[in-house]
């Protein structure tokens, strides 16, 4: 397991990314003030190809982090991968929601290189 963090709760930039192996396949959590489900995506390898198939609950936008993620690992990671996301903060703002998908591109960053790594 892989576990990374970054941010802080007071000013609403705290998140977390969890890369767990499960099997041959992979999960990674991504979440940050109220843990919860707001998207998940995973990939299906099919022969040379695979596909991605994504699901995202009404009213969250977590989407976009989510595929991000899902597009970096499955570069680096065989198997399956599943990337579920879930960050919620009460009255966030603009700037806020800038910085937690600026903080987010800094994790996706920090746990390829340590997949590169390992």
């Amino acid at each position: 397991m892989i576990e990374i963090h970054t941010g802080n709760a007071e000013d609403k930039s705290y998140i977390s990314y969890r890369l767990e192996k499960l099997g041959r396949d992979w999960v990674l959590y991504i979440t940050g003030g109220v843990p919860h489900i707001g998207s998940v995506a995973c990939t299906e390898k099919t022969g040379d190809t695979g596909e991605i198939h994504q699901f995202t609950l009404q009213h969250h936008r977590e989407d976009i982090i989510v595929r991000r993620a899902l597009e970096k690992l499955r570069r680096l990671l065989d198997g399956e991968i599943l990337v579920v996301g879930g960050i919620h903060y009460d009255g966030i703002e603009t700037a806020q929601i800038r910085q937690i998908e600026q903080n987010c591109d800094e994790l996706l960053e920090q746990l390829s290189a340590e997949l590169r790594d390992s």
